[in-house]
């Protein structure tokens, strides 16, 4: 299931899409973290890529997981000569966080699934050493 919109309709509830487009706050919000040159950073739905772009300015690796198959074939181009990162199009909660080695998350997560995200990300046998989870 996509969060496509048909015939003008808005996504589903379920897709809880709320963009952060602002690269000011974006900005501001990178730099209230200790993102470092050498940190692989994992993004939960980087939508239309806002914070994927900004996120590249700070990280060594970004795997961005987007679901929506509309958002991922858009971001395919705008990233496409960029090998730093990695695009999936995926559930999030049906894809596979690192077996091992350390990773970070930074992500607008859609509110819906919050709950979900955070036992996966909590519960995961090799969690993430740090992450910034923002609910718009």
């Amino acid at each position: 299931m996509s969060a496509r919109r048909n015939h003008g309709q808005p996504a589903p509830v379920w897709a809880s899409q709320n963009y952060l487009t602002s690269k000011r706050i974006i900005n501001t919000l990178i730099t209230k973290t200790n993102i470092k040159l050498d940190d692989y950073i994992i993004e939960i739905g980087p939508g239309k890529g806002h914070i994927t772009g900004a996120l590249l300015d700070y990280c060594g690796k970004l795997s961005a997981i987007e679901i929506d198959k509309q958002l991922y074939d858009r971001l395919l181009p705008k990233f496409k000569a960029n090998d730093r990162l990695k695009l999936f199009n995926i559930d999030f909660l049906k894809w596979n966080l690192p077996s091992n080695g350390k990773y970070k998350v930074f992500s607008n997560i859609p509110f819906s699934h919050t709950t979900a995200i955070m036992r996966k990300l909590t519960d995961w046998h090799n969690p993430p050493t740090e992450a910034w989870l923002i609910v718009v």
